[in-house]
Formats: structure tokens, sequence, C-alpha cells
């Protein structure tokens, strides 16, 4: 009988503390700093998160996908801080205000793409998968693009381990 009482005081010790924890949730996000990115695209990334329980990583994840919108804009060396405040709840529920600060610094633009000691490929062949041009804004995710069909351009004429 005692070990019965032993086994299920150490059972409510492991669960009562998951039963009476507060859950905390994001109630919204703000942005400050000069941004180019539209509000709409700060909004929508906003909205992912409003209402959802906090964890260990949500901030880091908020901040890259904000460094993402910025870089896609050419501010590839963009600052993104972030912080979160507790505020008051109800009852068990408990939520916190992320506040983003956007430092944009200078806009990059592309100066020139060149492909050295290519083999398979003429390098022309290979700068060709890129559809940035000398000029055009630094886009990250147009480069993650152009690498991309780097590697299924060789992959097709059987270079499997091109990185």
């Amino acid at each position: 009988m005692r070990a019965r009482l032993t086994i299920l005081a150490a059972l409510l010790l492991l669960f009562l503390p998951s039963i009476t924890c507060a859950q905390i949730a994001v109630r919204a996000v703000r942005f400050e700093g000069a941004t180019h990115v539209s509000r709409a695209t700060l909004e929508k990334i906003a909205a992912r998160y409003r209402g959802k329980p906090v964890t260990d990583r949500w901030l880091g994840e908020l901040s890259g996908q904000v460094k993402d919108a910025e870089q896609q804009l050419g501010y590839f060396k963009c600052l993104v801080q972030e912080k979160q405040e507790h505020i008051a709840g109800k009852g068990n529920r408990q939520y916190v205000i992320a506040r983003v600060t956007i430092t944009e610094g200078e806009q990059y633009r592309l100066k020139r793409l060149s492909v050295v000691n290519a083999k398979a490929f003429p390098a022309e062949e290979l700068v060709a998968l890129f559809t940035l041009r000398p000029g055009d804004i630094f886009n990250t995710a147009v480069i993650r693009k152009g690498l991309e069909d780097l590697r299924k351009t060789y992959g097709a004429k059987g270079y499997i381990n091109f990185t």
C-alpha cells in the first residue's frame, strides 16, 4: 500500500506542474525602426505567432523571418533585435508582446556574377541560371533559387555531390 502511495505521489509531482503551469501565448508583435518591408508582409509574419504558445525558439524564428524579408529587398546586413515583454493575463493564461527593432543599413545591389573553374558546363550557362543581373537588388531568395537550379543542373548530368 505504501509503495502505491509513493508511486501515486511521484506521478502527481511529475504531472502537476504541467497542469497548474500558466500557459503563455503571444498577444502581439510590434515592429520598430525604418523598414522598406511592407506592413502587409510584417503583419503576415506577426500573424503566424499571434495567439500561439510561446516556445523556447519562437523569437529566433520570428527574427529570422523578418531578416529574410529584409534581405529579399537587398538589406543584406540588416540587424534585427527582438525582445519579449510579459503582460498580465487572466487565470492560467499569460501573454507576451514581442518588440522587433529593425535596422536596415545599406541596400546592396549585384555588381557582377561570375563563375570560375567550371568544367562540366560553360560558365555562361551557369550564370544564366541566376535571374539577377548587374545592378539588380541583391535578393537572397533569388540567389537561393539560382543555387538550387545549379544543384539540379549538375545532378541531371550525374554530379550528385554538387555543393
